[in-house]
């Protein structure tokens, strides 16, 4: 509820529906059908307007959390990455070293560069 009335009282959000709620009291003041049709018409236009920017911000929202929490798991699975190669490396003997550790080399730059990556856009 706390974060509805966050988004509602957004300017681009009140101003549409505070406008159409005021336009629509004006059908009170005639007594001409299609003039009060007219008015409605155009007050809900504006709500519309308003009710289309609540659910535009709401949902940008929601995507960000998504994408987010999608970057923070990332993360994680780029650190485990990091460990198990981390542990690779200290389990090859000597020989096994020297035939594979530029590829090693290669492997711990991506995670590096992929970490980097990520936090940057975090930032």
């Amino acid at each position: 509820m706390h974060k509805n009335w966050q988004i509602f009282s957004q300017p681009r959000v009140y101003i549409y529906i505070l406008t159409g709620t005021i336009i629509i009291l004006l059908t009170f003041f005639t007594q001409n059908n299609a003039l009060e049709i007219a008015i409605s018409g155009v007050a809900s236009v504006f709500i519309g307007i308003g009710v289309n920017n609540f659910s535009a911000i709401e949902t940008h929202e929601r995507d960000q959390r998504k994408l987010n929490a999608a970057l923070y798991h990332t993360a994680g699975l780029i650190k485990g990455i990091d460990l198990k190669l981390a542990r690779m490396r200290a389990e090859f003997n000597h020989e096994e070293l020297l035939k594979f550790g530029h590829e090693f080399e290669e492997l711990e730059f991506l995670v590096e560069l992929a970490m980097r990556h990520l936090t940057k856009d975090e930032s």
